[in-house]
């Protein structure tokens, strides 16, 4: 990702994927959540040209297990789920749900072409809010269904 690629100042803050870099080959312009664009707002070097790396190198897997091993953070925890970069979009599409967000503006921000990859395979159904969606079901007697 190159500087020239990130709108800090638009309204709202996105960055573009060249067609390239992206999974579907299509260009395409990403909103950015407020806090990373502040995040970037801050990091980005006052003298920054278009062309230059806004990350200057990206960890290989083997790196990214031992940054993992010295935060003690397993690769593998006891479910069998692994701290990878699908990992991050599984979380991802976990907290657009758990958030109530609805399943194809989901699929849209995961970018996938299929909501069936967006809602079975990258959301974590252990982490949904079961329990506060179903007390948001109307009582059959009349009564709160909340003191059930």
């Amino acid at each position: 990702m190159r500087w020239g690629n990130v709108y800090l100042e638009a309204v709202p803050p996105c960055l573009e994927v060249e067609a390239l870099h992206a999974k579907n080959r299509k260009r395409t312009k990403l909103e950015l959540v407020g806090e990373l664009a502040a995040e970037l707002r801050q990091v980005r070097p006052a003298v920054a040209s278009d062309a230059d790396l806004v990350f200057l190198a990206c960890p290989s897997m083997d790196e990214h297990r031992e940054l993992l091993e010295k935060a003690g953070i397993p690769y593998k925890d006891a479910m069998g789920r692994q701290a990878d970069i699908h990992s991050l979009r599984k979380t991802f599409a976990t907290m657009l749900n758990g958030a109530g967000v609805g399943p194809r503006v989901a699929q849209e921000l995961m970018r996938h072409s299929d909501m069936r990859l967006t809602m079975k395979e990258y959301t974590d159904t252990n982490l949904l809010p079961l329990s506060a969606g179903l007390a948001l079901l109307p009582s059959l007697l009349g009564k709160s269904a909340r003191g059930v």
